[in-house]
This record gives C-alpha cells, sequence and structure tokens, in this order.
C-alpha cells in the first residue's frame, strides 16, 4: 500500500512524535461528519477541563468509508500549530488520505510551558496542573 510506505520513510525521521492509529477515522465518531480542511476544535474531557486539538481531514474524504487517523504529538514547549510546521504531516495525509490530529498539551502554572503528563501520579499540591490526565485525553 502506497501510504504505508511513505509512512514507513517518515516514521523514523519523526521519531517518536508521530502515533500511527490501529483504528481509523469514520463518520460514526462523532455526529456529523467532518469537512475537509483544518480546523481547531475543543473537547470537554472527563476530569472537567476542556482540551484543544486541531484536525487536518483530507480533501478526497468519503463519511462512508474508514481512512487511518494518525496522531501528531508536540513536544516540550510546543503546540499543535509548531508541530503542523514541524513534522509537515499534513500535505503527506492529503496526498495518502488520512486525518491528522494534532492534540494541544497543557500550560503547567509551576514551568509556563506545555508539556504531556504520562503518568498520573499522586495529586501535585503546589501546581494542580500538573496532575492533569494525558492519557485519559
Amino acid at each position: 500500500m502506497r501510504t504505508e510506505t511513505n509512512l514507513n520513510r517518515l516514521l523514523p525521521l519523526l521519531g517518536l512524535a508521530v502515533l500511527l492509529m490501529a483504528s481509523s477515522f469514520s463518520a460514526g465518531c462523532g455526529s456529523e461528519a467532518p469537512s475537509p480542511g483544518t480546523e481547531t476544535l475543543t473537547l470537554a474531557t472527563a476530569d472537567g477541563l476542556t482540551r484543544t486539538y486541531r484536525r487536518f481531514v483530507p480533501t478526497g474524504y468519503d463519511p462512508a468509508e474508514a481512512i487511518p487517523v494518525v496522531l501528531n504529538f508536540h513536544g516540550f514547549t510546543g503546540s499543535p500549530d509548531a508541530q503542523v510546521g514541524l513534522s509537515l504531516l499534513e500535505p503527506v495525509g492529503e496526498a495518502e488520505g488520512f486525518v491528522v490530529v494534532h492534540p494541544q498539551g497543557t500550560v503547567a502554572a509551576s514551568l509556563g510551558e506545555t508539556f504531556w503528563n504520562n503518568e498520573p501520579g499522586p495529586p501535585s499540591v503546589d501546581d494542580p496542573t500538573l496532575n492533569v490526565d494525558d492519557v485519559a485525553f
């Protein structure tokens, strides 16, 4: 498959910043089929936070067909928009027919920078923003 070949060449260049989901994107994942293009969206999470993410849907998207989804995480201090420029995955998604989702990390009050909390531990009394459950997000 052409997409797998190109992604196999691209993934080593991006390191751990990209995770190819085994599931696929289809109209059944929301109330309405998304329009092709780029949008910044919000999501209310179970822990009561409102999180944002950037979503790119290729022009040829057909809601009747499932297509691959790539989650593209920014690094420490990053943002979805910066990650778009670093990874250049949206043009590849357009050419190869996959959705790209760029989630936004949390800004830690004590750090003043965005981060991902991949192992929520005991609550931090000093900085409650460090307790965010990014695994659930």
